[in-house]
């Protein structure tokens, strides 16, 4: 078979389908479906002119049953917000302080005692994100020093809120190449790879996740010619590639099971996931996004992971939490792709769609 050379981004497979089906396959019942599994969360990325008000952000989350929360900086208010109120907190290390954290650990121990300890109390943080999405990029290559830099400070200071917290990094499609339509065959990009390699083995040893941005939007909207939307939106009728002993009916698995050779490829076997990003915005470019557009994917997306079933490659027990992106909309963000409308809310807090969460 011919090899393709398609994208500098992850391709997958090649698709000739030329409709677009919008019907959605929950699987969870009605009263179900207004309240997430514990496994699901949705992250709140607050990269907006006006951020909201972080007790009516918490109280969103509590209403709704919300268990799990991303975010990808410290905000004081909101981490006084969530105590005691259960949300674990996925809590992220914004992409600029990188390069002073992984200078020394002195700029570690001051980042928690200015913007974590005088703030949080009874707030269950799983994961503390080093960076997000910096490869590739120019603090690629300071990612595994200020990963070090945070479990050193972690394991010196053994704070109370924080006893079993594992540090780790997140992960885009960027990151990942392939030249033909098989998951099997993706790798990570030359630039990455050996950066990645002493992560993942790092991230191993301490027996933390490495997190995955798996958005399907991106790979349609860069080659809606080959990664057509039915395979992007879970729609397809059937098996669209076959790899080996493995069938993908929906672009999503086949990127968490890029991912997986990619890994497996840099010599880490046995990492366990998180998919801490996937969703579809709402508006923006035509064709590409809308309300329904929206609505279909997390309505699939939910019931596709609802069961949490694993994919192909990937055993469920492998995947320990999905989350959708975004909470609401991001008015900073101007990207042309429709980056700023992933959001399932608007700046008032109210749908942007119905997704079957907020009724």
């Amino acid at each position: 078979m011919a090899t393709l050379k398609l994208s500098s981004h992850l391709l997958i497979v090649l698709s000739i389908a030329t409709v677009i089906s919008i019907s959605y396959t929950m699987t969870c019942t009605e009263a179900q479906r207004y309240k997430l599994p514990s496994h699901v969360g949705i992250c709140y990325s607050f990269n907006c002119y006006e951020i909201p008000d972080s007790d009516k952000i918490a109280g969103i989350y509590k209403k709704y049953g919300i268990t799990k929360m991303r975010t990808y900086a410290p905000l004081p208010p909101l981490l006084g917000a969530l105590n005691g109120t259960g949300i674990e907190l996925l809590l992220g290390i914004d992409n600029p302080d990188l390069p002073s954290l992984a200078d020394s650990e002195a700029a570690v121990e001051a980042w928690f005692d200015t913007k974590i300890v005088p703030f949080l109390d009874n707030v269950k943080i799983p994961y503390i994100i080093v960076g997000n999405e910096v490869m590739p990029g120019p603090s690629g290559k300071f990612l595994l020093g200020a990963i070090r830099n945070v479990q050193n400070v972690l394991d010196r200071r053994r704070f109370p809120f924080l006893q079993n917290t594992k540090v780790t990094t997140a992960l885009n499609m960027g990151s990942l190449k392939s030249t033909t339509m098989y998951p099997s065959q993706t790798t990570f990009i030359d630039e990455a790879k050996p950066l990645v390699a002493p992560i993942l083995q790092h991230l191993q040893a301490h027996g933390a996740p490495i997190l995955l941005n798996v958005l399907p939007y991106y790979e349609h909207y860069y080659n809606p010619k080959f990664l057509h939307a039915d395979y992007a939106l879970f729609t397809a009728p059937d098996t669209v590639v076959q790899d080996g002993q493995f069938s993908y009916a929906n672009l999503f698995d086949a990127t968490v099971d890029g991912f997986q050779w990619a890994i497996e490829d840099a010599g880490v076997k046995g990492l366990d996931i998180v998919v801490s990003e996937s969703g579809w915005p709402h508006a923006a470019p035509p064709n590409f996004a809308s309300p329904e557009l929206a609505a279909t994917y997390i309505r699939n997306y939910l019931g596709h992971v609802w069961d949490r079933p694993g994919t192909p490659k990937v055993p469920p027990s492998k995947i320990l939490a999905y989350f959708i992106y975004n909470l609401i909309d991001e008015s900073r963000n101007q990207a042309a792709r429709g980056d700023r409308y992933f959001g399932l809310l608007n700046q008032q807090l109210l749908p942007n769609y119905d997704c079957g969460l907020f009724p």
